[in-house]
């Protein structure tokens, strides 16, 4: 059996817009859950599939950027009614190390 890489390189798992936008759902759930992180490292081909999504054609899977950690910061948005206008920002920090705090968390 062969086990999926996951790289840094860029991926052609974002095929579309929409792909982008369910990959960056898939963040978010790692960042604020650690066992999807911990699953992803283990076997990022299931995961991604969760999310609609499906490995490039070479195999690999895209890495996750490193969570921001105590800084995520949960907005509840419930209050704004029909006529209320909600933008999500994601903003990741790209770091080298960050590869080696997924492979420690899937440990």
């Amino acid at each position: 059996m062969t086990s999926t890489v996951i790289t840094d390189r860029p991926s052609d798992v974002f095929r579309t817009p929409e792909d982008e936008v369910r990959f960056a759902e898939l963040m978010l759930h790692a960042f604020l859950d650690p066992e999807t992180a911990r699953r992803y490292a283990a076997a990022p081909a299931a995961v991604l599939g969760e999310f609609g999504l499906a490995l490039g054609a070479d195999g690999r899977a895209p890495r996750l950027p490193r969570a921001a950690g105590d800084r995520v910061v949960r907005e509840d948005f419930t209050d704004l009614g029909a006529a209320g206008v909600c933008l999500l920002t994601l903003c990741i920090a790209d770091a080298p190390e960050a590869g080696a705090e997924v492979a420690a968390a899937a440990r």
